[in-house]
């Protein structure tokens, strides 16, 4: 059997190196542009307002015809609000603008819907004015901790502005107070009220501990564990939404989840898949 010795009159030809695949963790976010559709449909609502405005208060709220154009406007303002979020998250379209503009635009529709009824006397000030000191409560504390963390939408914060919602659009409708819908207006909104009291507090707090872990938890889940593992592992996600994280910077192909910490408020744990594979994983 012959060995090959390498002459050292002959240099070695180097043998080149393949480049790097990318690693999609280290991967800065991408920049998302201002404008899009998303924010393009907040605009759209903050637009609305002042038409809405204007609409319910013709002939000094008694026109029929206007009363429908004024709950036609308020149902299309009131969509754009939850296909606007939809649209940012399944797109990546999440901006700081879009997170500052979308609350802004809710309750300014809200409020003027809120305020023009109650100055047609359709709607009485006490149910206006709890129903707004609890949402400016509720926006001035999310525009403080935005810089920290976040209060999480949970499923009883959408239940109770679902109410919300429905109430105001059936007092708009010019129905007979005697009828069976007006009756029906007034006790969604009286359930609607109710509700936004005894979850004050409860706003600021967790959605649950179902939806809430552990730092050691966190901690023994590793990259490249499937989104399926990590859910059986966890428990179902908070119902945190993309729009209301401010601290974390994520690539736009990224599907993330969040957990809360128990016992902790301003402390949340974010876990971003590609292809259901965990890719990265960050806590604040």
């Amino acid at each position: 059997m012959s060995v090959v010795v390498p002459d050292p009159a002959v240099p070695e030809r180097p043998v080149p190196e393949l480049p790097a695949a990318p690693d999609p963790v280290a991967t800065p976010a991408q920049t998302v542009n201002v404008v899009n559709i998303a924010n393009g449909l907040t605009l759209l609502r903050l637009l609305l307002v002042p038409v809405f405005g204007w609409a319910l208060f013709q002939d000094d709220g008694t026109d029929t015809t206007w009363r429908i154009v004024a709950f036609v406007i308020f149902a299309i303002a009131s969509f754009t609000d939850r296909l606007d979020g939809d649209l940012a998250r399944r797109r990546g379209l999440v901006t700081d603008v879009g997170k500052m503009a979308d609350p802004i635009a809710d309750k300014a529709l809200t409020g003027t819907a809120l305020v023009g009824l109650s100055a047609l006397d359709l709607l009485p000030w006490w149910v206006t004015v709890v129903i707004l000191i609890r949402e400016l409560g509720i926006t001035l504390l999310r525009f403080w901790v935005i810089r920290h963390g976040v209060i999480p939408a949970s499923r009883g914060g959408k239940y109770k502005t679902f109410l919300q919602t429905v109430a105001i659009g059936l007092y708009l409708l010019p129905l007979p107070p005697e009828g069976i819908l007006h009756r029906i207006a007034v006790v969604v909104m009286i359930a609607g009220c109710t509700a936004l009291v005894a979850g004050g507090t409860a706003a600021v707090q967790h959605e649950s501990d179902k939806t809430a872990i552990t730092p050691e938890q966190f901690r023994s889940i590793d990259r490249g564990t499937s989104r399926a593992d990590v859910e059986r592992t966890l428990g179902d996600p908070s119902d945190v939404q993309e729009t209301d994280v401010s601290v974390f910077e994520t690539s736009s192909s990224f599907d993330c989840i969040y957990y809360n910490e128990k016992g902790e408020l301003l402390t949340l744990y974010q876990f971003c898949f590609e292809n259901d594979t965990l890719m990265s994983k960050a806590s604040y």
